[in-house]
């Protein structure tokens, strides 16, 4: 079940990643939007570790919904309110990461490491550039929910060092 739900999420995602201009042109998610923006992979990206629930779940120390935003116990939501919810979240709280990358990986390993763990990207820099091992030490507060973090940590930080491909980790995502 857990399997299908990934995949399905994937598909939901991908589906949602596209773009579609005024002329009607689908742009693919695949396609950066400026120069090494690459937000639209990386929002797909933590989409499929999220996986969409519109019924609100226990996650950590807290209730969430949608892509893994704050809810309340018993709230329901649409696709449409969980979508508005999670750009809403990555707009106000997900910078532009260009001045701190390399490449793609890096990119959707440090947003998506932004997006689980919150708090300012400067946490995950040293001098100013992504550090691959602070991505790699990311915690739960939870040991209850330590088998999920762990295995999105480890594909971060092969995601950031260059080990693991970026198409390879959204199938692993």
């Amino acid at each position: 079940m857990r399997i299908f739900r990934a995949v399905a999420a994937l598909v939901i995602g991908f589906l949602l990643g596209c773009l579609v201009t005024s002329a009607g042109e689908v742009i693919p998610r695949s396609t950066p939007v400026g120069g090494n923006d690459y937000t639209l992979e990386a929002k797909e990206y933590t989409k499929g570790w999220e996986q969409l629930r519109l019924e609100a779940y226990r996650d950590n120390t807290r209730f969430s919904i949608g892509y893994g935003t704050i809810s309340y116990k018993g709230e329901k939501i649409t696709l449409q309110e969980a979508t508005k919810r999670f750009d809403d979240y990555w707009n106000k709280n997900i910078p532009s990461l260009t001045k701190y990358v390399n490449s793609k990986g890096q990119y959707m390993s440090l947003a998506d490491t932004l997006y689980n763990k919150g708090g300012s990207v400067d946490r995950f820099l040293t001098q100013g550039r992504i550090d691959c091992e602070k991505i790699g030490k990311m915690d739960s507060i939870n040991p209850k929910y330590y088998s999920g973090v762990k295995n999105r940590r480890v594909i971060n930080y092969k995601l950031c060092t260059g080990e693991l491909e970026w198409h390879e980790a959204i199938k692993r995502s």
